[in-house]
């Protein structure tokens, strides 16, 4: 397959979903298409290359699990567009958290949450993550429990759907 040709596509859903099947469990594969969004020139192409690549680690995670420190820097810089670090977070969901990462990807994440210009996807995602290191970590509860309490009020329907979540998980959590 030629993948960055597919990427320029602009049936972006079906191209999607071709990529995802293309790569399947193949590492060899899914290293192209990160290495893709590690290092090709064209943005757009970078971009599209997000999606596919979070289907990928939805469906099997293992494929990022040796590579996470490769994604951490789209948490950090600001110039990654909303699109990849969306999709950054989204697979980041999908995988068991290396604690020798869990600072490097929490700091970003209660960051996107307060943000009051952070995207909504971005904002839901990081819940999710914060979430699930706060299941490990349950001093994090409180904090958390403020950031999404001050926000849920105002706030998008996907914003309101993961912090509700959080919030009923924390409220399990404390009892």
């Amino acid at each position: 397959m030629d993948l960055i040709a597919k990427l320029r596509d602009k049936k972006r859903k079906t191209i999607c979903e071709e990529v995802v099947a293309w790569v399947g469990n193949d590492a060899t594969r899914f290293d192209e298409l990160l290495n893709i969004l590690l290092s090709h020139p064209e943005t757009m192409v970078v971009q599209y290359s997000a999606w596919p690549l979070s289907n990928c680690v939805q469906n099997h995670p293992t494929l990022i699990q040796d590579k996470l420190e490769l994604v951490l820097p789209f948490l950090k810089e600001e110039r990654y567009s909303d699109t990849i670090v969306r999709n950054i977070l989204r697979l980041l969901q999908y995988v068991d958290i290396p604690e020798d990462y869990e600072g490097e990807i929490l700091e970003p994440c209660m960051k996107f949450i307060e943000c009051p210009t952070a995207a909504v996807g971005i904002k839901a995602f990081a819940i999710n993550i914060a979430s699930k290191l706060a299941v490990k970590y349950p001093d994090l509860i409180p904090e958390l429990t403020l950031l999404i309490e001050s926000q849920i009020a105002n706030a998008k329907p996907g914003f309101v759907s993961s912090g509700k979540r959080a919030l009923r998980l924390f409220d399990k959590l404390e009892r």
